[in-house]
């Protein structure tokens, strides 16, 4: 996502600054949420 200039962040790790988000969206907005948890560590973009 970062190397495709989807995402920018100021965060040491970005990897871990990218999950969180994701996990903190689908959490926050549950079935409106752009992604879906696939498997652990692991997601999808929902259309």
């Amino acid at each position: 996502m970062i190397d495709q200039g989807m995402w920018k962040t100021d965060g040491r790790t970005p990897a871990a600054t990218i999950y969180s988000a994701i996990i903190r969206e689908i959490k926050e907005k549950g079935t409106e949420s752009r992604f879906a948890k696939t498997e652990r560590g692991k997601f999808t973009v929902v259309k």
